[in-house]
């Protein structure tokens, strides 16, 4: 008879943390960071940078001035993490941790 209550108050405890440890996940869960679920605008940003830049060049500017300027452009947009000029192209990457590669955008 101790041993058949020694088992249910055992199973029951175990039952318990089985529960309790289940639901101190989902609490995790629920206050994860809301920003992490907000999409970036890729196209939108790589085209404001493409446009702002356009605006702002002179009759002067080289084409390979206008690509290092977009480059710079990028570099200070906070939802890039940065922009890396190679050749005639810029490999972009966004804090998400994907890539978007702007070929020739100055030609």
């Amino acid at each position: 008879m101790a041993n058949k209550l020694r088992i249910i108050l055992l199973s029951v405890f175990i039952l318990l943390c089985l529960l309790l440890g289940s639901g101190s996940a989902h609490i995790q869960q629920a206050y994860q960071p809301a920003n992490s679920a907000i999409p970036i605008e890729y196209d939108a940003i790589l085209k404001k940078g493409i446009h702002d830049i356009a605006i702002n060049q002179n009759a002067d500017n080289q084409p390979t001035d206008i690509v290092v300027q977009l480059e710079q452009w990028y570099h200070q947009h906070p939802s890039i993490e940065y922009a890396s000029l190679v050749g005639s192209s810029i490999t972009v990457k966004f804090i998400d941790g994907s890539y978007t590669v702007v070929l020739a955008p100055g030609l």
